[in-house]
């Protein structure tokens, strides 16, 4: 049998429930803005970067675009291309410059100027 992790009282499902900021609050919120957004419902995909540590997909429908960019490292990692445009997700709370992405950092930014 698996034993308990030792931080099971300060990481658990209960404290991630009342974080605004837990793991379950932000797949609510991405999960609202997908289903809301008719880029990601019907638009166009491009994959834009794959590495063993960033990926990166465009979807554009109507003259909008929206690019993800995941990081998968434990590791800062410099965005392989440039991204104009408005941060409207992201893991983490503060923006980020769109030039490095930090640790396990996913942005999804609604691009405006040129790819």
């Amino acid at each position: 049998w698996l034993k308990i992790h030792p931080n099971y009282k300060e990481v658990n499902v209960e404290a991630d429930l009342a974080d605004e900021d837990g793991i379950i609050a932000f797949f609510k919120r991405i999960n609202a803005y997908r289903k809301s957004s008719d880029v990601l419902i019907s638009g166009s995909f491009e994959e834009l970067c794959a590495t063993k540590s960033v990926y990166a997909f465009g979807r554009e429908y109507n003259g909008k675009e929206l690019v993800a960019i995941f990081n998968f490292s434990t590791k800062r990692k410099k965005i392989p291309f440039a991204v104009e445009g408005e941060v409207v997700l992201s893991n983490y709370r503060e923006n980020s410059n769109k030039i490095k992405l930090r640790p396990y950092e996913f942005l999804l930014v609604e691009r405006t100027g040129e790819k």
